[in-house]
């Protein structure tokens, strides 16, 4: 799977004199994205709550939006390397809006995560290993060296490995 949407820096310095806009939706939304479809590259993929289109004008805002990050920034960090963050809002309709306080933990969890990701793929092994030439269910594959993440590997055995999705793949590991 890959990265369809670009990093953007957090805001980590919000006060209560911000205004919280447009642009400051679609960053959040867009990072949070980010780091899913980054964590899912180095990680056994796993789902999040879809936060929709990015905003335009006009717009009102729904309080399910904001719920929608908080769970899927923790579902993130639940899946990539628990860390404590603080404690999660809920918002709710008619209560009080998103405060800068709140803000600036999302956004500053979300630029730690994105370090964690980025020193983990930095440390992340591979396995180099060629297919050999030989027929599987009709499909003929050539001598290339294809590689494959450490964190994918769930068992090797002879000619064999098997991933975490259970698929087998016949190699020939060469020194």
């Amino acid at each position: 799977m890959a990265i369809t949407v670009e990093w953007i820096e957090p805001k980590t310095d919000w006060n209560a004199s911000d205004r919280f806009n447009i642009e400051d939706y679609n960053r959040i939304k867009n990072n949070l994205t980010y780091l899913h479809e980054y964590a899912n590259e180095l990680y056994v993929p796993f789902d999040t709550e879809d936060m929709g289109e990015d905003a335009t004008y006009p717009i009102f805002w729904d309080v399910d939006k904001f719920n929608a990050f908080e769970r899927n920034l923790d579902e993130i960090n639940k899946q990539i390397y628990t860390q404590d963050f603080g404690v999660s809002q809920t918002f709710y309709p008619n209560g009080v809006f998103i405060q800068a306080d709140e803000l600036n933990r999302i956004e500053s969890a979300m630029l730690s995560m994105k370090d964690v990701l980025d020193r983990q793929k930095a440390g992340v092994r591979r396995l180099p290993f060629r297919l050999g030439q030989y027929r599987i269910n009709r499909f003929q594959y050539s001598k290339q060296l294809h590689t494959i993440s450490y964190a994918y590997l769930q068992t090797h055995s002879g000619d064999h490995i098997t991933t975490r999705n259970n698929d087998k793949i016949m190699v020939r590991i060469e020194e």
